[in-house]
């Protein structure tokens, strides 16, 4: 990667200017002569070569690691890092041995320590890589981001809204209010279980509705919000949570302490990673959102929300899906429809109470289906739609409860399409002789290899040959031995 370049460094001065043929067209000959415009046409092409030079690099830095690569990756730093503050310590604190000088004994510890850095930095080196390199990406989307925002932005003017439209806004910020505080005085006079606040136009939740302890369901879909307030925490009590179509960017860290939360639906809003203290919201069993900008999931999301049921991420950013995925047993939905999927889980089989996969419009990306497909015993609605399939797995036909199943859009040649335009029986039908055919083959494979083992090994031991007949000759005299040494011992 060249000079390292750390990411909190970069700025829109590290884009060099770039010609864009957008630029030209901003500087055209019928171009305004009033200075105002000029200043404000100068500024578009400006923005524009932002955005096409930061485009232009990320497309230089090529594919980005996924989230589980780099997740790998810090963790072999770090176990690397603690190993070298070890041997350090262990040098450190070594006696010198008798008869070295102390300048001697000081020089042999610094060479041991050149010594063991140099090969810590050493093995770091590929996962340094890894991560400088997400880092990179990281940096280079979010330039990206706020050069398409400063792009697409537009002067705000109080002007443009009619004085009437302006009254209604204000009277519906002032209803929102009134509904937010009305939910916080019925707190202290009353128990509150559930509360409905869907399309009240709520911009923000104050702290102090974290103090309703007795909540158990919680309604805040077709809103405004953009932040929720680390006080959700004190809702301990919550099992519902519906924060549909919002514009949330993130969520707090303090969710994960809701420990009771079963359902939580964040579709539709501007979530670009989830928190990692969610996993430990162990009670889960209901995860969707959909419609988001999530680039990957939480690594060990499967190794703590044990009790999930239902997962349901269409329509985000996905390009991989964790490994630790395939130990939910409990999971009966799983739906990653409309993302960016280059393969599914090898151990996919294994999550074998799922009922219905959703994995279709990943588009270019898709292209196999693991083996390990046909373990899904309980599968009864399969979506592999518009994807670039060629091939199903001989073990598909073992799927004798599918139901369902929607391959089209696929460049299939197993099976052909016109088994997959019969119908789903003759999909399955199909692939069983496949698997049966296969299952034969092999164990006429396994029967040839077992007749020529014994055609060409065991004479080596017990057959006609000078050296078979010289074994098994040693082989009588160790017999007799024994059996004497037996009748001896009797």
């Amino acid at each position: 990667f060249g000079r390292p370049l750390c990411a909190s460094t970069l700025t829109f001065d590290h884009l060099s200017a770039m010609e864009h043929p957008l630029i030209a067209i901003s500087y055209g000959s019928d171009a305004p002569a009033d200075k105002e415009n000029d200043a404000r046409s100068s500024q578009n092409a400006t923005a524009v070569a932002v955005v096409a030079d930061c485009r232009a690099k990320l497309a230089e830095l090529g594919e980005r690691p996924d989230h589980e690569s780099v997740d790998r990756a810090r963790r072999a730093v770090a176990l690397i890092d603690a190993k070298l503050s070890e041997e350090l310590e262990e040098i450190a604190t070594s006696a010198a041995p008798a008869g070295i000088s102390v300048a001697a004994w000081r020089s042999l510890q610094e060479a041991k320590e050149k010594q063991v850095r140099f090969v810590a930095c050493d093995e770091k080196l590929p996962f340094d890589a890894i991560i400088q390199l997400d880092e990179l990406h990281q940096s280079f989307e979010s330039l990206l981001k706020n050069a398409e925002e400063n792009l697409l932005s537009q002067p705000e003017s109080t002007e443009a809204v009619p004085a009437d439209d302006r009254s209604q806004l204000l009277a519906s910020e002032e209803e929102v209010n009134v509904e937010v505080v009305k939910v916080l005085q019925q707190s202290q006079e009353r128990k509150i279980v559930e509360v409905d606040l869907r399309g009240c136009g709520v911009v923000q939740l104050p702290e102090a509705f974290g103090k309703i302890p007795t909540l158990e369901t919680l309604d805040l879909s077709n809103n405004r919000l953009k932040v929720l307030p680390e006080s959700i925490s004190g809702l301990v009590n919550l099992q519902n949570l519906n924060l549909e179509n919002n514009l949330l960017e993130e969520l707090p860290d303090s969710i994960g302490l809701l420990n009771n939360l079963k359902f939580l639906t964040v579709s539709k809003n501007k979530l670009v990673h989830l928190p990692e203290s969610m996993l430990y919201c162990s009670s889960l069993v209901e995860l969707k959102v959909g419609f988001n900008q999530l680039e990957y999931l939480p690594t060990k999301i499967g190794f703590h929300l044990i009790n999930l049921e239902h997962l349901s991420v269409p329509l985000n950013k996905l390009r991989t899906l964790p490994s630790s995925l395939c130990s939910l047993k409990s999971i009966r939905y799983l739906d990653v429809n409309f993302n960016q999927l280059r393969s599914l889980p090898i151990a996919l089989g294994n999550m074998t109470s799922l009922e219905v996969l959703d994995a279709g419009r990943n588009f270019n990306d898709l292209e196999t289906v693991p083996d390990s497909i046909g373990d899904l015993v309980s599968l009864t609605d399969l979506n592999l739609s518009y994807n670039q399939i060629r091939v199903l797995p001989d073990s598909f036909g073992r799927l004798q409860n599918l139901k369902k199943l929607q391959l089209e859009e696929n460049p299939l040649i197993i099976p052909p399409m016109a088994v997959v335009e019969a119908g789903v029986e003759a999909v399955l039908t199909y692939m069983k002789e496949k698997w049966e055919n296969r299952l034969a083959e092999e164990q006429q494979q396994y029967s040839l290899d077992e007749n020529t083992s014994q055609s060409t090994w065991l004479p080596w031991w017990l057959g006609g040959s000078w050296l078979a007949r010289s074994f098994s000759g040693l082989s009588e005299r160790e017999s007799g031995i024994n059996e004497d040494y037996l009748e001896q011992q009797l």
